[in-house]
Formats: structure tokens, sequence, C-alpha cells
């Protein structure tokens, strides 16, 4: 057949699979006969982009010159082999296109031999700098992951849907002691132990299945030294681009000195919970940021309340508090835990079982805090002080009333003389100061003996109180002297109202011992600020005016500016 024809048929065939394809760059066949050289020939009406003309016998040489002149003697000689071999024939190079810009281009070409015994490499050339580039890029950024996947020191894992590890880091294969090599290729059960190994198996079937993350896996597991440690696992799937699970990806953490501190803490914290309930102090343990509360049994039960009688609750707590306390007691537990403080303790009344009021002494730390230095943890303890303050009351009773009349004493009585005046000078009003002396009260001990005396004392005592407001105040001075203080009146008549229904009162008998007695007083009165300007100056001019009232007679109300006889 003619050669032109044959030509002619190839280029037909060769442009009609072309654009049948689609297939973008330059078609080319080369022809080897039986005898003679090897021969190119380009298919396309683009050719220009290649740098080489379409339609035309080139030689091998004369093909390969549009590539870079480096890149020639490279082409040319797999181009050759190719030939020599009757092989297929592949080749990357540059070439210099589009106004001189280097692209790099890819040549594939099969052969097949023709019915006279040529042979006829069918190709295609190519233009792959983008795909090229974004090989690299790929391969930058695969490099990158691959980097930090090293990097990252706690054991990290890829694996494929059935659970295989495709690709695991360093510290995974330090885990569990094997090379990062031996461990691709096998499952759970090829690194752990068959109980630990299913239950992996089993969470990375149900997130393939789910499609969802798992969060805070924790187990306890033997690593590949024989060690028991603590791992809290992180799982997901892995997603390619069409959003098709494909795999399963896992970080695990080794927990175990967190675990084995918790677990130094709660023996520590039962040792003291147990000292302190031994000691009679009851525990609590709130959580400051969502208020849930512990009580220990030992707390419920200096209450006379069982181990279920009580519900672990802040409303709780604060239903069993005195109503007068309430406010005080855990507005200071506010305050508190507002100031940062580690420590603070108040005092207030709680309700027994029973109805009675019991006091506690409630003292509190901040055993821990979040990372922005707030309180989080608050352990306390309540202890039962009604014992000591029924003391305290004795106490404080003796050190401020008579005991004969457990009336005000002198330190009582000046101490409230005090806040009266402070409270009228806020006020603008008056404060009344009074001071009694028995007439001929030696007289009657001296008589009767000073048991009598003591016992007219006490009667006399509650008669005269009897007849005062809740604010006035009646004091013992000593022997027979009393004093009293009227706060916040209006007028100096108001208290002389008053003191002339005690001389009044005073003048009915008293029967002591079996025998009626009588006694009358005089009373002298000082008014704030009139009179004087302080406690001291009022108690001596109403002193001052007592004694003038004994100069004018028995049974007498005498003011320190005029007297008046009852």
């Amino acid at each position: 057949m003619d050669s032109g024809i044959l030509e002619s048929k190839k280029k037909e065939q060769l442009t009609s699979g072309r654009e049948a394809v689609e297939c973008p760059g330059l078609f080319f066949h080369i022809n080897l006969p039986p005898s003679g050289e090897a021969w190119v020939l380009c298919f396309d009406e683009a050719h220009g982009k290649f740098g080489v003309p379409a339609g035309e016998r080139l030689t091998p040489e004369e093909f390969l010159s549009c590539a870079a002149a480096e890149d020639v003697q490279g082409a040319l000689s797999s181009l050759k082999e190719a030939l020599l071999k009757l092989a297929p024939w592949r080749a990357k190079f540059r070439v210099s296109m589009d106004g001189g810009a280097l692209r790099w281009v890819e040549l594939t070409s099969l052969p097949t031999k023709g019915e006279g015994g040529e042979y006829v490499w069918h190709g295609h050339m190519a233009d792959i700098t983008e795909k090229l580039a974004l090989e690299e890029r790929l391969k930058d950024q695969y490099e990158l992951q691959r980097q930090l996947f090293e990097t990252i020191p706690v054991p990290l894992v890829l694996k494929d849907l059935s659970s295989r590890f495709t690709l695991v880091n360093e510290a995974f294969a330090d885990f569990v002691n094997l090379p990062m090599e031996e461990v691709v290729g096998r499952d759970a059960f090829g690194v752990f132990t068959p109980d630990v190994a299913r239950k992996i198996m089993d969470e990375d079937r149900e997130i393939i299945a789910a499609g969802r993350t798992m969060y805070d896996l924790e187990r306890q597991v033997q690593d590949g030294r024989g060690r028991i440690i603590w791992l809290k696992s992180y799982k997901g799937p892995i997603r390619n681009s069409r959003g098709e699970i494909v795999g399963v990806m896992g970080g695990n953490m080794d927990i175990s000195e967190v675990k084995d501190t918790a677990e130094a803490l709660r023996e520590s914290e039962a040792r003291w919970k147990f000292a302190l309930e031994g000691a009679g102090a009851g525990v609590w343990d709130l959580n400051a940021r969502t208020g849930e509360i512990f009580f220990s049994n030992q707390w419920k039960a200096f209450l006379g309340y069982g181990e279920n009688e009580i519900e672990a609750s802040m409303d709780a707590w604060k239903g069993l508090v005195h109503p007068e306390d309430r406010d005080r007691a855990f507005r200071y537990l506010e305050d508190f835990q507002a100031r940062g403080t580690d420590v603070f303790a108040v005092e207030y009344r709680m309700r027994r079982k029973d109805g009675k009021w019991a006091w506690v002494m409630n003292r509190g730390k901040i055993i821990e805090f979040d990372d922005d230095g707030c309180p989080l943890r608050i352990i306390g303890t309540n202890t039962d002080i009604s014992d000591l303050k029924a003391r305290e009351k004795i106490y404080f009773h003796q050190a401020t009333h008579d005991p004969l009349t457990s009336l005000a004493n002198r330190a009582l009585f000046m101490d409230r003389l005090a806040m009266a005046l402070a409270d009228a000078r806020r006020c603008g009003m008056k404060v009344g100061v009074a001071y009694m002396d028995l007439d001929d009260f030696k007289q009657i001990n001296d008589e009767l003996g000073h048991a009598a005396g003591d016992g007219l004392l006490v009667q006399l005592s509650g008669r005269m109180e009897a007849l005062l407001r809740e604010t006035d105040t009646l004091a013992r001075m000593g022997g027979d002297e009393f004093t009293f203080l009227f706060p916040l009146v209006e007028e100096e008549e108001e208290v002389k109202v008053v003191l002339r229904r005690v001389i009044k009162a005073l003048q009915a008998p008293f029967v002591v011992e079996g025998k009626s007695l009588e006694i009358t007083a005089c009373v002298g009165v000082a008014v704030f600020p009139e009179d004087g300007a302080d406690g001291s100056a009022l108690l001596r001019r109403a002193d001052a005016a007592m004694y003038e009232a004994k100069r004018a007679g028995k049974d007498r109300l005498w003011s320190f500016r005029d007297s008046e006889k009852f």
C-alpha cells in the first residue's frame, strides 16, 4: 500500500480517536519499518503549543527538539531503548511553550505490529505542569502532616474500616513496645489483651456505623512492657473528600498519675474525715461551681437525724438554720468565696430533730481553685458548741450582772449608757439617768440580819424592774444603791413619771422571812444633754441630786436642776 495512503489512514484513526475522547494534548505515532530508520508523525491542530510541527515526517531528534536542552539526551535515550526492545515508551521532560515558558509534559505510547511487519507506537503528549505542581503540594502537605503526627508526644493511630492500623506514630509504637512497621497491618488483638482489644473493636465499629466521635474513654490497659496504666482515649471517624467514612483516627493520653493522685486524695480525705468525725465534727463538701454538696453521717447525727433523713442540698442546710442567723451565715459563705480567702469560721444556730436549737461552729477551707483562680471545691466541718455557748452565757451574765439580784452591774450599765448617748446624739433626743438610795436600809440589816436585807433587795429589785420599759435598764451599783437608764426620751417629765411609780411601788410592804417590812428611797435625776454631755458627768450629777434629796428628807425625787417632793 502506498505510504501516503497509509499515513493518511493512520492520521484519520488518531484524529478520530482524539476527538472521541476529547483528550487535550498532542497525538503522535512513531513508525519503525522492518528496515530503515524510525520516524515520527504528529497530529494536532494546536501543535504550536508544544513547539513541534504537525503532519510532517520527523526524525526522533527533530521530534524531541522541543525539549529543554538539558532534557533532550535523556528523552532520546529512553526512546531509542523502547524502539530497540519494542517496548512501551514513557517519558517526562520540559518543553518551551507559549512564548518560551518551560512546561512539563508527559509522553506515553504503546507499540503495535502492522501488516507489513512494521511497528507503530501510538502516543500522546500532555501538559502535566499543574499536575506536578499539585502533586508537589500534596507531598509537602503529607510531609507536614507526617511530621506533626510523629512530633506529637501522645500515642496516635489511623485505622482502616477493618480496624487495622494503617499508620501509628513513634509514641504509640513505644507504648506497645513494637516497631512501627510491625504494628501497621495488625488490629487491636495484635497489640492488646483480648478483653481490652474486644472493647476497642466494638468502639471502632460504633464510630464507623454512627459516624460520631467518642471522648473521654477511660480504661486500664497493660502496655508492651507489662505495666498496668490508665489511658484516656479520643476516637473519631476519618472521612474522604466526599464525606464517606474510610477509617478511624484515635489518640491516647496516659492519665495514670492523675488517677493515682486522685486515689491518694480520696484515701487522705477518708482518713481526715474519719479523724474529724471521731472527734465529733460533721463534715460537708461543696462543689462551688455546681452547688452539689455532701453531708457526712456525723453532720446529720449531731442534729439527731439519721443517714437518709436530710437531703444533700444547700436548701436543706439553709432550712435548718435559725431564721435570725440564716442571712448572716450564708452571706458569710458567699463573701468568703468572692473574697478568695481560703478559710472562714462562723457561728449560728441550727434546729435539731427534737425542735431545740443547737449552736454550731462552721469552719470551711477552699481546697481547689479553677484555672481562673475562682473557688471550685470547699470542705468544712460543723461542730456542736451548744455547751460552750451555754457556759459563755453564764460567764457573760456573771461578768455583767449583780449576783444577788441578777440586775445589771456597773460595767453593763455604763456600756449601755454609752450606747444610749450615741443613739441620742444621732436622733436629737434625751437620755435620763437616775440614782437611788434606800432610806434606813442599814437599820434593817442590823436588826434582822444580812439574809433578811438580801431578801428585801431581791424583792424590791423585781418590783422596780417590772415597772420599766424593755429598753430601760435598772442596775445595782452596790449595797442599797441602784441606777436607772432611760434611753431616747423626749422630755425629762417622761423619766419623772416612771420614777414616781417606782417610789410609790416601794411603799407597799414586803414580806421577808415571815415579817412585813416597809422601805422608802430617795432618787436623783440628771438628763442629757442639759445636765451633762457624757455618762460619767450624768451619773455624778444624778448622784449629787440624790444626796440633795437625802438632805431634804426621806422618800423624795430630786432633779439636778430643781426639786420635787413626792
